[in-house]
């Protein structure tokens, strides 16, 4: 009848895992490609654009954790 308490503290930390992992990530991948030199395919008038747009999803992504 009551969820397994264990089972729910491990989805629990994995969650809190990812979503303490990914703007960590989303901000080093839009750095290197912006900063770094290298290019996305042909079109490099998008990669001024990623850096901004990852790192309010990555700003977005912390404020939902702490909520």
């Amino acid at each position: 009848m009551f969820p397994d308490k264990a089972n729910m503290v491990r989805s629990a930390n994995a969650l809190l895992f990812i979503l303490g992992i990914a703007p960590a990530v989303y901000i080093i991948i839009a750095t290197e490609v912006t900063f770094g030199g290298r290019g996305l395919a042909s079109n490099q008038d998008i990669v001024p654009l990623l850096f901004p747009v990852l790192v309010a999803v990555s700003v977005g992504n912390v404020g939902i954790m702490v909520l």
